[in-house]
């Protein structure tokens, strides 16, 4: 499969279905209460209907079983399909609902709890949706509790002052023009130490690299004003070891925290990470 930068498959670089592929899935109507025989529920249909108006090419036969990400579905559309969601049946669903129920029957199972059964507007049972609201939120909270009151300010920078700047996150998008506007400005010398999950450093320099240039935003002069520490923000200490840490929190002046949950097709690994000064 084509890949992209950060390593996900390339969909636009996929060649499109030709015209037998797209009639073989297009046997059914959107509008047909119908799949394989079985009757869909009013929720069922609903939601069925959405994700053939949201996803592009998606087959007009998707069952109920089917998984939202191996019809066409990405994290972006998952949003498009909640909002959507909650403006057809007047629920507060959560935006990572999808992640947790992925397909057209455990998706309405949920709605339909939320709703308490009926398509009654006035029906939802508002302790099933605080509970939602506050697993969703759980692993904030708990973070929370771990953390001081208060952590020590670095001071003010003076212009000439060097500085070093550690970012998590360096290899997407958002990632990469962080690095070309720290590494662009001319009024302090700055050093950018970038958290990469990779095999070795020469690889993690290297995923930056490929990433940068992908983007369109890659100077050759970066090379030595980039160094790479080699983890996963999942793991305690960011997964480098405690001397490597020692050494970090004795020389980084600002940290960036990029990074972010990386949702994968059947689960979420919740990527939590201590924050120290």
């Amino acid at each position: 499969m084509p890949l992209n930068p950060n390593g996900k498959v390339d969909k636009p670089a996929l060649p499109f279905p030709d015209t037998a592929q797209l009639a073989a899935a297009s046997r059914l109507s959107p509008k047909d209460p119908h799949t394989n025989g079985v009757t869909l529920s009013t929720t069922q249909r609903t939601i069925r209907e959405i994700w053939l108006s949201v996803i592009p090419h998606a087959p007009q036969d998707v069952q109920l079983t089917d998984n939202f990400f191996d019809v066409g579905g990405h994290s972006i559309l998952a949003t498009r399909v909640v909002f959507e969601i909650r403006k057809r049946f007047a629920v507060d669903l959560p935006l990572g609902i999808l992640f947790r129920q992925p397909t057209i029957a455990g998706l309405s199972e949920e709605i339909d709890l939320l709703r308490g059964g009926t398509l009654d507007m006035a029906s939802e049972p508002i302790l099933r949706q605080t509970e939602l609201a506050s697993d969703y939120a759980a692993d904030a909270l708990e973070l929370l509790r771990r953390l001081p009151p208060s952590y020590p300010s670095v001071g003010t920078i003076l212009k000439e002052t060097s500085i070093s700047v550690f970012l998590t996150g360096a290899t997407g998008f958002l990632g990469a023009y962080l690095i070309r506007d720290l590494l662009s400005r001319k009024t302090k010398s700055i050093q950018v130490i970038a958290h990469v999950r990779a095999k070795s450093r020469k690889e993690g320099i290297q995923r930056i690299r490929n990433s940068c240039e992908a983007y369109g935003v890659w100077d050759n002069n970066w090379s030595g004003r980039i160094d790479v520490v080699v983890g996963s923000l999942e793991s305690e200490r960011l997964g480098m070891s405690p001397e490597e840490w020692t050494r970090l929190s004795n020389a980084v002046d600002i940290v960036i925290h990029n990074g972010a949950m990386v949702y994968s097709r059947y689960f979420i690994s919740s990527q939590r990470s201590e924050l120290y000064p």
